[in-house]
């Protein structure tokens, strides 16, 4: 699919720059689902454990994600906490470390890259607080987003992967109800948005969403028309939520269609994020640890066909890396060769009502 671009004449484009402005994008307007859809690209969660992956192992990972048509790359960080994957002169630093490799590999395949920022574990808690705090939290969480970008700039602008950024945090529709707390988000995408584009002014910039059923769906278009309005991101991906069972199969539709019109509305990007695995333990199943193990073949099938109806931009799976290839285990390399034969017929396999329910 890939995000399309539609300049009418150089001088717009000269024109959103100088404003910080996002760079138009050309959507379909009439959301019609694609008889052939697909996935298009994947997110990458770098782990401690990658600095001791071979080159190797690495190889075989693209080789694999490139075997079933992925050609898009969000890496979801570059810091953990402050833990980074490049080298750093703030972050302490990962041994081995393998954004360099992913990144030398992506080029290799002729796969882009989304480079995601800081991601820190606390941001769920911290963002409960009260006005103040979030405020000063997200501004402590700007600026160490922005050093590392600053950090990496001369390592991404040698490699022709680079697409752009990515956001690591992800807006959902519970916190940002209130007034106050929005426009504090939105300065704060705003703000850090702004700075990139002066670092790297032709890259994309991207950021999540997902619903967990908390707003309607006109309440939940409303928020994004907002959000396009005051920040100049260029694409949103909506997560689908059945994986971890925020959303049934029946449910994502009706927010789809809400966030697609308010993409379409403000000219920008919308990626649907399809989620591969199955939650089988951890809140709200349980207290345990969070688990979960690849979902079904059947069930992937419908999600596609869902987001190919809605998404202008890519289709994107989470993650194909643990839940799709055969470095993510046996249930993994099952459900590759089953999504590989699938590609493979032409994606003929159609979606069986009968899955249109909670998978448990």
């Amino acid at each position: 699919m890939g995000i399309r671009v539609n300049y009418t004449g150089t001088w717009l484009l000269w024109l959103a720059l100088a404003l910080g402005l996002p760079r138009p994008i050309d959507s379909q307007t009439s959301p019609k689902a694609s008889a052939n859809a697909r996935l298009d690209g994947t997110f990458l969660q770098l782990l401690e454990e990658h600095g001791r992956r071979t080159e190797a192992q690495w190889r075989q990972l693209f080789e694999s994600l490139k075997s079933i048509g992925i050609r898009n790359l969000i890496v979801q960080w570059s810091v953990a906490d402050d833990l980074a994957f490049y080298d750093s002169k703030t972050f302490h630093t990962v041994n081995n470390v393998p954004l360099g490799t992913v990144l030398k590999m992506a080029d290799a395949v002729g796969m882009q890259v989304l480079v995601g920022l800081v991601h820190d574990s606390g941001y769920w808690t911290r963002i409960q607080k009260d006005p103040d705090s979030i405020a000063s939290y997200l501004a402590q969480l700007r600026s160490k987003s922005l050093t590392a970008a600053r950090e990496m700039a001369p390592l991404l602008r040698g490699h022709s992967c680079m697409r752009g950024w990515y956001i690591s945090q992800e807006v959902d529709d519970i916190n940002w109800r209130s007034k106050e707390t929005r426009n504090i988000l939105l300065a704060h995408v705003a703000g850090l948005t702004g700075e990139l584009r002066q670092l790297m002014p032709k890259s994309i910039i991207a950021i999540s969403a997902f619903s967990q059923a908390q707003s309607s769906p006109d309440a939940f278009g409303r928020f994004w028309d907002e959000f396009f309005q005051h920040t100049s991101i260029d694409a949103v991906l909506f997560q689908d939520g059945v994986g971890v069972n925020k959303l049934g199969l029946n449910d994502v539709p009706v927010y789809l269609e809400a966030i697609r019109g308010a993409s379409d509305k403000n000219h920008r990007c919308l990626w649907v994020v399809v989620e591969l695995l199955r939650q089988t333990a951890g809140p709200p199943l349980n207290q345990s640890a969070f688990s979960a193990v690849p979902g079904s073949m059947d069930r992937i099938v419908c999600q596609i066909a869902i987001a190919s109806k809605y998404s202008s931009g890519e289709i994107v799976g989470f993650s194909v890396p643990e839940y799709m290839t055969p470095l993510g285990g046996e249930a993994a390399n099952k459900l590759f060769e089953e999504y590989h034969a699938w590609i493979t017929a032409g994606a003929a396999q159609s979606c069986r009502q009968n899955v249109l329910s909670p998978e448990h």
